[in-house]
């Protein structure tokens, strides 16, 4: 098993009602987030344990499918762990919502387990997923500090 785990943060200057109104919407995510095609939930109701999502993400020149399961969910909404539940590497993500002083620093964490599929090339993946998280978050900012 080869595991690798990028982290980013970002300080945005919206209200934390704002920032997780956008983010809770999967409507939302590819237009922030690069490798994202496509994301919809697939259970009804509020977020919460047990809710589940089904992406379409190009990485490396590759179209995958993946089906994400939120596996902890704070009431407070300032926290959720996900993971992937089908796909071609194992994953989860975490992100964190943090009140400071004119906005919402949100905190992103993303493991994965790039196992016999990048195996060679690990440290490669880790470094592009890195890239990848920071301009995504960069992108949410430019969206979210100049929404009309």
């Amino acid at each position: 098993m080869s595991k690798r785990k990028v982290e980013v943060s970002i300080d945005i200057q919206c209200p934390f009602e704002e920032v997780h109104d956008f983010l809770d919407d999967s409507d939302n995510d590819p237009l922030w987030q690069t490798s994202v095609v496509e994301s919809r939930r697939a259970t009804g109701g509020a977020i919460q344990v047990g809710t589940i999502y089904h992406v379409k993400a190009k990485f490396l020149g590759r179209l995958w499918e993946q089906s994400w399961q939120v596996v902890e969910h704070d009431a407070d909404e300032h926290h959720w762990k996900s993971q992937t539940t089908s796909g071609p590497m194992q994953m989860e993500a975490e992100l964190r919502y943090t009140e400071i002083d004119g906005g919402t620093r949100i905190s992103r964490s993303l493991e994965v387990d790039v196992g016999h599929f990048f195996k060679l090339a690990a440290p490669v993946v880790e470094r592009s997923i890195q890239r990848e998280l920071q301009m995504d978050f960069e992108i949410l900012k430019d969206i979210l500090e100049h929404q009309e």
